[in-house]
């Protein structure tokens, strides 16, 4: 989550949204706190959660609960469904 306090620790992470996601976001930098997780980071950036995501850090796929480290690379991707 965003920094409500300065002197909380920090962490940047580079947020790439993917296909429908980027109506909601772009491709970023940004700064969050220590612990912050991609579920943390979909609430940060206020996209809708009707949206299913999966969330890949560093290339790996990831639970949407993992803690993000410095430096991180956040891939949200949405899951295809069908009719």
């Amino acid at each position: 989550m965003p920094q409500d306090n300065p002197s909380s620790p920090t962490i940047f992470i580079h947020v790439r949204p993917i296909g429908l996601l980027r109506k909601f976001a772009r491709d970023e930098e940004i700064r969050v706190d220590v612990g912050t997780t991609p579920k943390g980071v979909i609430e940060l950036l206020r996209i809708p959660d009707k949206l299913k995501m999966v969330g890949f850090i560093n290339g790996g796929k990831a639970s949407l609960d993992d803690q993000l480290q410095d430096g991180d690379e956040l891939k949200l991707v949405t899951l295809a469904t069908g009719g």
